[in-house]
């Protein structure tokens, strides 16, 4: 904890202009494609998630580059920032992954549990050491609480490598959330939002589009569909618009209003079909422990 607190004054004492690198220090802060508030959210990211910073560091707004090679604008009252040498620090520092579910807190104490810091939703990364019952936790700025530790897990530690049943929990535990366009939350997804989401809270990031999720992973048939195989549909042009993860007995999760379970007999434009799981290292499927810019170098491995 102290480690991460000297790197925020390091930081936050004139070396603005030369930060590197963000992480967002709310539960999740809107990516829009241009730098105003009315302007289209393209994507969400998440606290804790580390960006690259792009461009000029000035300014209400901040462009960055999200760990899956996604840009957008962020503004800049959402995001702590880090030098080389402190996202360095970082990414050796123990830290928590939010695996709740549903949206939880960090409080103050452990007593008077009125008390809130900050909340937090599915993929959060914090600060601190798991511990039984409750967790020490600081915040990339600087906010220090506790959580309880029946919500996070040591990051390094995510990866789940027999992850189909996870994926789908997931998923079908949000049935009912409204779309939102951009969103990648419990508070709110779109089609590849609820997949990105899914596949992250098992250590493993993907392409935030649908678009660009169908290049990924290995085709499947039809006749060969497992639990946690991307689906793919289109318009009559073939233009992929749209994803959900098959389930079984020819139900996948998709959000398309709301996230629901819906029979593929019942959807029409489909296109085809990939698998993620088991194809961890190929174009744009890396698990979190081996992404750099959450650990240094790739020690962990798998």
């Amino acid at each position: 904890m102290k480690l991460l607190l000297v790197i925020l004054l390091c930081v936050t004492c004139g070396a603005k202009a030369v930060a590197q690198w963000a992480l967002p220090h709310i539960s999740v802060a809107h990516v829009r494609v241009e730098p105003r508030h009315g302007a289209e959210m393209s994507t969400q990211v998440l606290m804790g998630m580390p960006l690259k910073m792009i461009g000029d560091a000035d300014g209400e707004w901040r462009e960055v580059e999200m760990p899956d090679g996604y840009r957008g604008y962020v503004i800049a009252n959402s995001l702590t920032y880090f030098d080389e040498e402190a996202i360095g620090k970082w990414r050796v520092e123990p830290r928590l992954f939010v695996a709740s579910f549903e949206e939880v807190k960090v409080f103050s104490d452990t007593v008077a549990i009125a008390d809130v810091v900050s909340d937090a939703v599915a993929g959060d990364i914090m600060a601190g050491c798991w511990s039984r019952g409750w967790c020490r936790v600081t915040i990339p700025d600087g906010r220090r609480g506790w959580i309880k530790s029946e919500f996070v897990k040591p990051l390094e530690s995510v990866f789940v490598e027999d992850a189909a049943a996870e994926v789908i929990r997931m998923s079908k535990h949000h049935v009912g959330t409204p779309y939102l366009w951009g969103g990648l939350s419990s508070k709110g997804m779109d089609c590849s939002g609820l997949v990105k989401m899914a596949f992250y809270n098992t250590g493993r990031i993907l392409l935030r589009d649908a678009s660009q999720q169908a290049k990924t992973g290995s085709p499947v048939l039809p006749d060969d569909y497992r639990q946690g195989d991307l689906v793919f549909f289109g318009n009559a042009s073939g233009r992929i618009n749209h994803v959900g993860i098959y389930d079984s007995d020819g139900y996948f999760v998709e959000s398309s209003g709301r996230v629901k379970r819906t029979a593929l007999v019942d959807k029409p434009g489909y296109i085809c079909a990939r698998r993620i799981i088991g194809n961890e290292g190929s174009y744009g499927i890396v698990a979190i422990n081996n992404h750099p810019w959450y650990f240094t170098g790739q020690a962990l491995g798998r």
